[in-house]
C-alpha cells in the first residue's frame, strides 16, 4: 500500500514541477521537488 502512495506522490510531484516551470512559479517547482524527495524516501523505505 505504501508503494501505491509513493507512486501517486511521484506523479503529483512531477506535475507540480512541470506546472511550476510552465507558470514560471518557483513555489510549484519547490513543492514538486520536496514531494519527489518524499517519494524517493517512501520508495526506499518500503524496499521498492
Amino acid at each position: 500500500m505504501m508503494k501505491r502512495h509513493a507512486d501517486w506522490l511521484e506523479k503529483m510531484s512531477v506535475a507540480g514541477i512541470v506546472g511550476g516551470i510552465l507558470q514560471e512559479s518557483p513555489y510549484g517547482v519547490i513543492i514538486g521537488l520536496i514531494s519527489y524527495g518524499a517519494c524517493l524516501f517512501l520508495t526506499k523505505k518500503t524496499g521498492g
